[in-house]
């Protein structure tokens, strides 16, 4: 990365292009308090099928050659397959196979 960001918890694969301020954020948020040890296992959402990660933090995965644009918030658990490109929308969450462009 050649910006400021925070990519926390999370794992980024070959060839990812992180924009300036990308925020992966790590701690599940469900309008209560946030507390520290966090609790709550954070869970993805893949098709129809939710899958505990067994973790508390948990951020986001960005497989090989993805492009996160500038000022962009992925929530917990988001999962972006291969060649998939996000354009500027602010939050980002869930799934996004391979090759998809996220506008």
């Amino acid at each position: 990365m050649k910006h400021v960001s925070f990519v926390g918890d999370s794992v980024l694969g070959r060839h990812v292009n992180v924009g300036a301020f990308v925020s992966t954020t790590a701690l599940r948020v469900n309008g209560g308090r946030v507390t520290e040890p966090a609790t709550k296992e954070i869970t993805v959402l893949l098709g129809d099928r939710r899958i505990g990660t067994g973790q508390t933090k948990f951020g986001s995965v960005a497989a090989d050659d993805t492009a996160i644009p500038a000022g962009a918030v992925l929530q917990p658990g988001t999962l972006i397959g291969p060649g998939t490109i996000l354009y500027p929308r602010g939050q980002v969450g869930g799934f996004f196979p391979a090759g998809s462009q996220v506008r």
